[in-house]
């Protein structure tokens, strides 16, 4: 009798650990796809993260490294001279004092190369050296040669004239539109001094009844 009653607790003590074991393996099946997707979701948003910190990463507006167009957007400005902690590559960066030895330079911080801003200013007329103007220069160790014979250069003599005759007519105010606008209003104040005084003759021979008279000579 004892043995008839132990073979059935046995066998269920069997399936009930089956049951349970097959039930943690669904379990684990089921969670197991959730902490792939969640490390998935995880790395998807890093990168996202990490794309848009990049993206997010804008050089100055006066910047030469948004192409020649621009400097004639900042004439009067001038160049672009930001004063930092240059990068150094090979034991060379660029040289601060180079801002006061060359009046036309111009550093790109984007970049960390050296630009011409009449060059920039000037690139539409004529040749130009593409070193200083579309690419940028970076060569530190042979920094103050390249920067003489580029100042040597006709046509850097050249847009340096084009770009100091340009300010100077501006300050001076003998720039051809201004000059049109200027006229302009002076015609326009003497039209208005010319028709006060008309304005008041009409009236003072209307109060002295001698407006007909006026008339009849005109």
């Amino acid at each position: 009798m004892d043995d008839y009653f132990k073979k059935p607790e046995v066998v269920v003590s069997i399936e009930s650990n089956t049951l349970i074991s097959n039930e943690q393996d669904k379990a684990d099946e089921n969670e197991q796809p959730e902490a792939k997707r969640s490390k998935f979701d995880d790395d998807n948003n890093s990168s996202i993260t990490a794309a848009t910190s990049i993206i997010s990463i804008s050089s100055h507006p006066r910047d030469p490294c948004h192409g020649p167009s621009t400097a004639k957007e900042n004439v009067l400005l001038g160049p672009f001279q930001p004063k930092l902690n240059f990068p150094t590559v090979n034991n060379r960066h660029f040289c601060l004092d180079w801002y006061t030895l060359y009046k036309w330079l111009e550093y790109s911080e984007q970049l960390d190369r050296a630009y011409c801003f009449p060059c920039r200013f000037c690139y539409s007329h004529g040749k130009i050296d593409n070193a200083f103007t579309v690419h940028g220069f970076n060569n530190w160790r042979k920094g103050t040669e390249k920067l003489n014979s580029h100042q040597s250069y006709s046509s850097h003599k050249e847009s340096f004239e084009r770009y100091t005759l340009a300010v100077q007519n501006y300050n001076s105010n003998t720039d051809v539109l201004k000059l049109l606008d200027h006229s302009r209003s002076k015609q326009s104040e003497e039209n208005r001094c010319y028709l006060r005084e008309i304005v008041r003759t009409v009236h003072f021979l209307g109060r002295q009844g001698m407006a007909c008279e006026l008339f009849k000579k005109c």
